[in-house]
């Protein structure tokens, strides 16, 4: 395994890797418990709570295929055209749609789906699953 000299002696290069997952991780990880605090109703279960976070990282594979194959389409425009069908159809419709989706087959259904509120929890809750792998990805 790599290792690298500091001020406070051998570290792992493990590390570095493991503080960047971390710091992708912490803008959703608080935005979620804000969330979650914030919902007055029948609090949601923790682990469906999870699971539509794992959702949201996991769509990152359906959008990423839609994406390629409606760049293919965006490709036959020019100019002004190809950066808002790119902008509009490309990258915020179909993320957007992808992340709606998972929720809406996987989530709605659920017996604890039971107020408007909880559909917002699950939205926020998978497109903040989405980012994560984003940021881990920019990281």
């Amino acid at each position: 395994m790599w290792q690298f000299r500091s001020n406070r002696g051998i570290f792992n290069a493990m590390n570095p890797i493991l503080i960047n997952i971390g710091l992708a991780a912490a803008p959703s990880v608080l935005i979620i418990a804000y969330v979650y605090r914030k919902d007055r109703g029948a609090k949601e279960p923790r682990l469906l709570v999870f699971y539509a976070f794992v959702l949201g990282f996991f769509a990152v594979i359906p959008a990423l295929a839609l994406e390629l194959a409606f760049s293919e389409i965006g490709n036959r425009f020019a100019g002004v055209p190809y950066m808002l069908f790119r902008a509009f159809v490309v990258a915020a419709l179909v993320e957007e749609g992808v992340k709606l989706g998972v929720v809406r087959l996987f989530l709605y259904n659920k017996k604890a789906f039971d107020e408007v509120s909880d559909g917002m929890l699950y939205t926020i809750t998978a497109s903040l699953g989405f980012a994560f792998f984003e940021n881990v990805l920019y990281s």
